[in-house]
């Protein structure tokens, strides 16, 4: 009421420029800035989500705050985001930095961002002049875009905007916004209106439909391994320390190779379970090296954690022989290699050695299941190459380096799916972030029957809005309380499933994350870090196996630092 009084006398007047209200969460006339809507400003839901999303809907795709410091630019950015739109945010001011420079700073990053700004006002009374573009050095050729003539009637970059303004109404189905565009781009022919009401719905679902795959494609890696073109050298020198497990190794077979290569080798042989600190006294009681060789991979059982201890307890002597780790199985070069999930983690684990201790790091060298001696003569090339290459496949054919390359779907813009989502799907981490994005999907695509697995089921945070939600999609919602590295718990919710709805997929995306290096890292650690991902998948391959169970998808999730190391 005081309020109402203080602000009583206020007339406020309509404005040239659109005014959005977060009040009402649309435009709104500023005549009607009055008393009563200041009291409902501060007294009502702030609708400012709805606002930033209905201007980046209608095209806007600059966004300035005005204000001491910026704070809500990041909000602006992930609505622009959420609503698959690209905004750009801008500030104008910051704390601590107030000044005309702060203000030009923002101004340009406004400007490059595409507002319009006049320059001009800046530069006014100060005798300065616009002058062309540099050429390129020496050959007198502007590589500038041309078309736009400043001061005068834009022509090129006018077709361009033109084009943009067109699609945007495309995309957002609005007729009156489309018809508004043909009839200022000078369009001919039958009535706007009409044609674009009739092609308009299946112009926009193809429109939506390519920038989508083209977003797919942007995102779309893979993994190849090409021919090492780079020279290796043939020969080593110095003593070089082969490090194995008690058997099964080819300790004798990689002896030859250095040997045969010119190096001095001493085998070092360790029995599972050799803890830290007794690694690094044996260590430091060999000879002076000039590389150490890992056989340790032979022991699938151990693999992993003597590969960990023997990196570490190598760190405690500061050693700066380069460490390298040899596996077979790691690398899918030739259609006859045959895959060992074991070998692969011990190349998610070289790479980030390689990463953190990069100064004691050599590389990974796979092998095949069978050497002959072109292999072991290649696996001594690699060695005696030294840095450079640090993710290398030893084949009888040759050596070859490991490549991330781009893989988009490319001619397939839609390729044919065969699977489609019925019965019952089960989901890991069902309640975390990805598992509910994923719940959410298989929803939407007919899923009858979700089963979200998760240590806390139903108890978790947001679990029974989330259950609300896909009801609401169509599926019906069970939450299993239980750890996938328990083997008997995960065997019994799977079991409960019923038979009226059987098991057809199953999506594992449960995980622990955790962050240190792995100097600080100890083999239990380990285990409980890698223990919902590794042992989980495994336990759920297992248990589908002998329950009987006839999936028709079976997917894992990763990270991105599974393909190229994480510190």
């Amino acid at each position: 009421d005081d309020l109402l009084r203080e602000l009583a006398d206020i007339q406020p007047q309509s404005s040239t420029v659109a005014f959005y209200s977060t009040v009402t969460g649309e435009r709104l006339d500023t005549s009607g800035l009055d008393a009563r809507y200041w009291v409902t400003n501060l007294r009502e839901r702030v609708r400012f989500e709805p606002v930033v999303r209905l201007l980046a809907e209608k095209g806007s795709s600059v966004f300035v705050e005005s204000s001491p410091h910026p704070v809500l630019t990041m909000a602006v950015a992930e609505t622009g985001e959420v609503a698959d739109r690209a905004v750009v945010t801008v500030g104008s001011l910051r704390r601590d930095d107030g000044g005309a420079e702060r203000v030009l700073t923002s101004l340009a990053e406004a400007y490059v961002a595409g507002a319009p700004v006049d320059w001009s006002v800046l530069f006014a009374g100060t005798g300065a002049r616009r002058v062309d573009l540099p050429t390129y050095a020496f050959q007198h050729q502007r590589y500038w875009l041309e078309g736009v003539s400043v001061g005068g009637e834009i022509q090129e970059a006018s077709e361009d905007a033109m084009d943009a303004a067109f699609w945007d109404a495309v995309e957002r189905e609005d007729l009156a916004d489309l018809t508004e565009v043909l009839d200022t781009s000078g369009s001919t022919g039958p009535d706007p209106a009409a044609a674009a009401e009739a092609w308009l719905p299946a112009l926009s679902a193809w429109r939506k439909g390519r920038r989508k795959q083209t977003t797919l494609d942007s995102w779309r890696y893979r993994t190849e391994w090409r021919t090492n073109d780079r020279p290796l050298a043939t020969r080593l020198s110095g003593t070089w320390l082969v490090v194995a497990p008690g058997d099964g190794a080819p300790t004798e077979r990689m002896e030859r190779a250095l040997t045969g290569a010119g190096a001095e080798v001493v085998v070092l042989a360790i029995e599972a379970g050799t803890d830290r600190a007794e690694l690094a006294d044996r260590l430091a009681g060999t000879p002076e090296a000039a590389g150490v060789v890992s056989l340790l991979a032979w022991d699938e059982q151990t693999a992993v954690a003597s590969t960990l201890t023997l990196v570490q307890a190598h760190g405690d002597i500061e050693s700066a022989a380069p460490v390298w780790v040899v596996t077979r199985g790691a690398a899918s070069v030739d259609s006859g290699d045959v895959i060992r999930p074991v070998q692969t983690q011990l190349w998610a684990l070289g790479q980030i050695v390689g990463l953190e201790q990069p100064g004691s790091w050599g590389g990974l060298v796979d092998v095949p299941e069978v050497w002959d001696d072109r292999v072991a003569s290649g696996v001594a090339a690699v060695l005696a190459a030294g840095e450079g290459e640090d993710q290398i496949a030893v084949r009888s054919s040759g050596a070859y380096a490991r490549r991330l390359v781009r893989a988009p779907l490319g001619a397939n813009p839609a390729p044919v799916r065969d699977w489609n989502p019925h019965g019952t799907v089960l989901i890991t981490g069902g309640t975390g972030g990805i598992g509910a994005h994923l719940a959410r999907w298989l929803a939407k695509e007919g899923a009858e029957r979700l089963l979200l697995v998760s240590r806390s089921g139903e108890q978790a945070e947001g679990a029974a809005e989330l259950a609300a939600e896909l009801g609401g999609l169509g599926a019906e919602v069970t939450f299993a309380a239980c750890d996938v590295t328990d083997r008997d718990a995960l065997a019994r919710a799977i079991a409960g499933i019923p038979a009226e709805h059987p098991l057809t997929a199953v999506f594992h995306t449960a995980g622990v994350a955790g962050h240190g290096p792995l100097a600080d890292l100890d083999v239990a650690d380990l285990d409980a870090q890698t223990a919902a991902r590794i042992a989980g998948a495994r336990h759920l391959d297992e248990l589908t196996v002998e329950l009987g169970v006839g999936l028709e998808a079976f997917v894992v999730f990763s990270s991105g630092a599974a393909v190229w190391g994480s510190g």
